[in-house]
Order: structure tokens, then sequence, then C-alpha cells
């Protein structure tokens, strides 16, 4: 498994490198939004660690950038500050893991991400009630095609991306407007103006 870590604090970056590491991990580092984007063009990885406070780009744009161009790359955000949880999962992150968090904690969340679920505290998922519903032009056409009776593989051949890219994005969906099925997710989302009533 190839890790990128990506953060500009060297000595958060190194103890979380060194705790990584084992026989089965490769552990690379970035200290800017920059050095990321190009280790991407060299290297494929399974999984980023992307610090949201970054020096040059902001974590959330270098985020969607990477889900963007990368829809199957897992990303747990990483960072001491308070984030907009509802925005991040929007974005396509995986998890979140706060700096402040102990070791184990951070090695636990790694681990069930790289499993296929999302990790999220139980404080950050709280918080999304206090926030407002945040989703991409992307989950946007998703959501209308999905009130348009359409399948996710009739989405994917309409907005020609893969049809796991398309599941993927239905669940960040479902997660953010806090619904568990279509039909839920399309009364919301029209509730909420997101599409138009039917």
């Amino acid at each position: 498994m190839k890790i990128l870590i990506v953060d500009d604090h060297l000595l958060f970056a190194d103890v979380l490198a060194i705790a990584l590491t084992d026989s089965s991990k490769e552990i690379e580092k970035a200290n800017s939004a920059r050095a990321a984007y190009s280790a991407l063009q060299d290297h494929s990885f399974d999984l980023i660690l992307l610090d949201i406070n970054l020096p040059d780009i902001h974590g959330e744009v270098v985020l969607e950038e990477i889900k963007r161009s990368h829809p199957e790359l897992k990303v747990i955000v990483v960072s001491a500050a308070k984030v907009d949880t509802s925005r991040i999962i929007s974005l396509g992150a995986n998890g979140f893991i706060n700096k402040n968090e102990n070791i184990d904690t951070m090695l636990s969340a790694i681990e069930r991400v790289v499993a296929g679920e999302d990790y999220y505290p139980l404080a950050h998922l709280e918080s999304l009630e206090e926030t407002n519903y945040s989703i991409t032009p992307r989950q946007m056409e998703i959501v209308s095609a999905m009130s348009e009776g359409l399948a996710n593989k009739e989405i994917a051949h309409q907005l020609n991306i893969s049809e796991g890219t398309v599941k993927q994005q239905v669940n960040r969906i479902f997660r953010v407007l806090d619904v568990k099925n279509r039909m839920q997710c399309i009364r919301k989302a029209s509730q909420l103006g997101l599409v138009s009533s039917r």
C-alpha cells in the first residue's frame, strides 16, 4: 500500500509516517499542494492524508481537485482546526482525523478507511445538523438524474463517468443529506431546492 502524507507541519508528518511504516506500506510526504500534485503525477497512491491548511492552496481546493482527477483514491482530511464536515464530505473525503487525537485512534481511523469505510468522529457527524447542505455541481447532476428515475449505469453513461464513481458519489450525497435511499434523497433535495419538485 502506498500512502501520501500532505502536510507542511514536518514534525507531525514525520511522526505519522513512522507510525504507519511497516513491511506492507510505502510512505511518501509532500509539504504543499503543489508538491502533492507533482507526487500524484509521478506515482499511484492508495490513500492520501491531507492537511486542510496548506501554505499554497487551501486543502478543500486540493481535495476537490484530487477527487476530480482520481475519484477512486481514498482521502482522509487531517487538521487541528475545526472543519466544515458537510463540505469535505460533499467534496469526497473518506474521513476526518483531528490532529489532537492519539496515534492509536488515528491508525484505527486509517485502517477503517482503507477497509472501505468512511470515518468521521461522532461529534463531527452530529455537527452536520448545524451546517448548510453543500454538494458539488457534479453531485447536483447526479441528484437531478436520480430524480428523473435513471439507474447508476444510465447516469454513468449520461455523465461519461464510471458506474463505480456514480455509486461512490451517491453514497456521499446520502451522507450529506442524511438520507438512506433514493426516494428520501429526491424528496429532501426537492425540499432544499436542489432539484425541481415533481
